[in-house]
């Protein structure tokens, strides 16, 4: 880090190309031109998204509702299709 500072200090101050402050610091390049990106902290920690939460916590309630609305013929048929084999 204090070697970042450096070449900032040769660029803005004195003037100096950022090739030429990285080479008499000793600090490659890459390093100065580094940006880290942010990282998102809810999906380090585990956390669900909003989405995903919402997908996770509904979809077993919306596919027991489908079930429950079928209409109690098919559900019959079904079943009694399993007993009756030639």
């Amino acid at each position: 880090m204090a070697k970042r500072k450096a070449v900032g200090f040769l660029i803005s101050e004195k003037g100096m190309s950022e090739r030429r402050a990285c080479r008499i610091v000793g600090l490659a390049r890459s390093v100065q031109q580094y940006r880290p990106m942010p990282k998102d902290d809810a999906s380090a920690l585990g956390y669900l998204t909003s989405t995903e939460f919402l997908m996770k916590t509904t979809a077993p309630a919306l596919e027991t509702l489908a079930v429950s609305t079928l209409p109690l013929n098919t559900q019959t048929q079904t079943e009694d299709s399993r007993y009756n084999r030639p």
